[in-house]
């Protein structure tokens, strides 16, 4: 809490860096309960504030609050907007919520993949290029849309090669919640051989990382990560059982 109070006191002296920290802390530390209206009144001035003086971050995030009516009243057209201000600025996450903004609908059970191929064919060119920008969700989502064959002719090859490429991006020690999503695809394509040899040693080792990235993300808040966890959960069960049985037939 004196931290808090430290980073609002060094905002209200004008501080742009820790404006933006205090209305992110204000509006998404806690999404299970609503933004007290004081907080909510600072974090949108903050984050205006900010977003005035060109921080993409602050604009996706002001896109993220209309998008899912966080603190304000759900407008797409609003989230759209703000996402396109940062777009336009070529900031590579903006590229990533623009295609999710295409691609996908939320609802109470998680995102929903839309049908519309209007919208597919929108979603394809953001992810696209956000692709070429090295934007890690960009990276997955144009891999899942080769694998799958959406929009594109499936390829599997490509499919594992973008993968590959966002588990590179991500890296090193800061993780967001795309590593356990990416993981959980290259166990996937290990697992079945999608654009690579079946080896269920390392298909176990991305889904083990899978499994325990959902966990943290539940611990952490995130609503939607028990789905995910479940589907990591289900893959990492069945490469086991295949393993346990390739011993027993080795009579290891």
């Amino acid at each position: 809490m004196d931290n808090l109070m430290q980073r609002i006191k060094k905002a209200q002296n004008g501080d742009a860096n820790e404006m933006y920290n205090v209305a992110l802390y204000s509006v998404w530390s806690d999404r299970s309960a609503p933004i007290e209206p004081e907080l909510l009144e600072r974090a949108l001035y903050y984050y205006h504030t900010v977003a005035q003086k060109g921080d993409c971050d602050a604009m996706l995030d002001l896109g993220g609050m209309y998008a899912c009516g966080r603190g304000v009243a759900m407008d797409r057209d609003k989230a759209l907007e703000w996402y396109m201000k940062a777009v336009e600025l070529n900031y590579p996450k903006a590229f990533r919520c623009v295609g999710n903004f295409y691609f996908y609908s939320r609802d109470a059970e998680g995102l929903l993949k839309t049908k519309d191929t209007a919208l597919i064919e929108k979603a394809y060119q953001y992810y696209a290029k956000g692709a070429e920008l090295g934007e890690q969700n960009c990276l997955y989502e144009l891999g899942d849309m080769y694998l799958e064959g959406i929009c594109v002719g499936r390829d599997v090859d490509k499919a594992f090669d973008l993968y590959s490429q966002c588990c590179d991006v991500i890296g090193g020690e800061t993780r967001d919640d795309s590593y356990a999503d990416v993981c959980m695809r290259l166990g996937k394509c290990y697992h079945y051989g999608f654009g690579v040899p079946v080896d269920l040693k390392i298909a176990h080792k991305y889904l083990t990382i899978a499994k325990y990235e959902c966990e943290k993300r539940i611990s952490d808040g995130d609503a939607f990560g028990g789905l995910s966890l479940q589907e990591a959960t289900e893959e990492w069960h069945a490469v086991n059982k295949k393993i346990d049985a390739q011993q027993d037939d080795s009579g290891v």
